[in-house]
């Protein structure tokens, strides 16, 4: 095959459907506690999230959360966040600020874990943390919208068909997103823990899936850094390679996939209905 050539916590729920496994399922699963949507509160000066159901624009420093229909304020200054290294050690420093997405959901899958998703941004790239692993014959694999609502990008998933490549393969797993004005521009994934990407890495790395959905442009670990430790992975891609401009939504989703995408962990990032993980009805939002 040739070289060729995604702020702040929970995100919009707005379909009740989506994450059990599809295929041949390891071991049974045990599902956990959801995570509720919380209570009311009045404006803090402390830096914690302040309420806003009304739909209006947060304060200035402040990013706006959307979770099942009611919104937050996380008033945090981002800007005291160290920088990201990408060595696949989720610092608590470097992703202060963050939006974020965590997962309760026992895995089916035994080793193969979804645990929490971090995303930030700054005026050049967009880096994403991933804690969790996965075994070599399995992928984690993540679509990144560069423009929610902007109608770019791949909006019908099952369009991607590479199978010419062993991340490409996994990352042709005909997911479904039911979020309205979804379109993903690029796709990255694993299925090695405890290595950095490498130039054009087979195995590790960004995706872009829009020029060819049937044979993905690989970009460099050098454009699209990537590292995983044993337990987490951290990525970087510069935000000119997304779609949009300016002021935007970045949305994205995790999933556990298969060698060749057809079986899907039960596991989803953002938490999802466990019970059909093929279908993607929450993402984890990042306003610019």
């Amino acid at each position: 095959m040739r070289a060729r050539v995604l702020l702040a916590f929970f995100v919009a729920s707005l379909v009740a459907a989506g994450c059990a496994a599809n295929g041949d399922t390891p071991p049974p699963s045990d599902a956990g506690p959801r995570v509720d949507g919380g209570g009311t509160d009045s404006g803090r000066a402390d830096g914690a999230v302040a309420r806003d159901d009304s739909g209006t624009t947060c304060p200035a420093g402040c990013r706006r959360i959307c979770e099942g229909g009611l919104c937050d304020c996380s008033c945090e200054d981002a800007g005291t966040a160290a920088a990201v290294v990408i060595d696949g050690t989720l610092g608590a420093e470097e992703w202060a600020g963050a939006a974020s997405a965590t997962n309760t959901v026992a895995s089916s899958w035994g080793a193969n874990t979804l645990a929490r998703v971090v995303a930030r941004a700054d005026a050049a790239r967009l880096y994403v943390g991933v804690e969790g692993q996965v075994e070599a014959m399995n992928a984690i694999v993540m679509y990144v919208d560069g423009a929610l609502g902007a109608g770019t990008g791949i909006a019908d998933l099952a369009t991607l068909t590479d199978a010419d490549g062993e991340l490409d393969n996994a990352i042709s797993a005909g997911i479904a997103v039911s979020v309205p004005g979804f379109g993903a521009d690029l796709a990255w994934g694993t299925r090695d823990m405890a290595r950095a990407a490498s130039g054009f890495d087979g195995r590790m790395g960004w995706r872009n899936i829009v020029t060819m959905p049937g044979d993905f442009a690989w970009i460099s670990a050098d454009d699209g850094p990537a590292a995983c430790s044993a337990t987490a992975c951290e990525t970087s891609i510069p935000l000119a390679m997304l779609a949009g401009g300016g002021s935007r939504t970045i949305a994205l989703f995790v999933r556990i996939v298969n060698g060749d995408g057809f079986s899907i962990s039960n596991q989803c990032l953002p938490e999802d209905d466990e019970t059909q993980p093929q279908t993607v009805s929450v993402l984890l939002e990042l306003a610019l």
